[in-house]
């Protein structure tokens, strides 16, 4: 194209200088089609490579969970379905509240606890304020120390130990990341 720029006008004119014709062309695969995690190509593979991240219909679907919607409340605990999704709680319960994130005192220690679903097209990120204005991200060492974090059975389980900063109180959210 006309308009190509930069490091895009080396690429183009390295590989035309190196593979211009068919008989140059590079043909060689760096990885064997049947071992090759990057595709999957149903010739050459059976498996469940493409088996990703889980939607919230197939979670919803797993689990025989139904749903008003991500952003509905379908049994009205005032949590957002998307939010179940991400924390791995049942939609058609009120009372599953488990997963959220809570603060637990733990001898001297103060610790901020949650569960995810690991299967989440979501993620998350720790945030931090002192002020409930002016959030940032959570910084580990200075904020939070990662006392566990375990994966099993779909679900990762985080527990974080709250660091004091002087007088000036922290506030924690976890906020989904790409989330509608």
């Amino acid at each position: 194209p006309v308009n190509i720029l930069g490091e895009q006008v080396a690429l183009s004119s390295y590989l035309q200088s190196r593979y211009a014709t068919p008989a140059t062309a590079f043909d060689i695969a760096d990885t064997a089609p049947a071992l090759d995690t990057r595709i999957q190509s149903t010739a050459v593979r059976t498996d469940t490579v493409l088996q990703g991240p889980a939607t919230f219909a197939a979670w919803l679907s797993e689990n025989g969970y139904t749903s008003a919607g991500l952003v509905g409340d379908t049994d009205n605990d005032g949590t957002a379905n998307i939010l179940e999704y991400f924390f791995n709680q049942n939609p058609n319960d009120g009372g599953d509240r488990g997963n959220l994130p809570a603060l637990v005192q733990n001898g001297p220690d103060l610790e901020l606890q949650f569960a995810v679903n690991s299967t989440s097209v979501y993620s998350g990120v720790l945030r931090v304020t002192g002020n409930l204005v002016n959030w940032r991200d959570a910084v580990e060492g200075t904020d939070y120390q990662v006392i566990s974090v375990i994966t099993s059975g779909g679900e990762t389980t985080y527990r974080y130990r709250v660091l004091a900063s002087g007088s000036v109180p922290k506030f924690f959210q976890l906020e989904l990341v790409d989330a509608p």
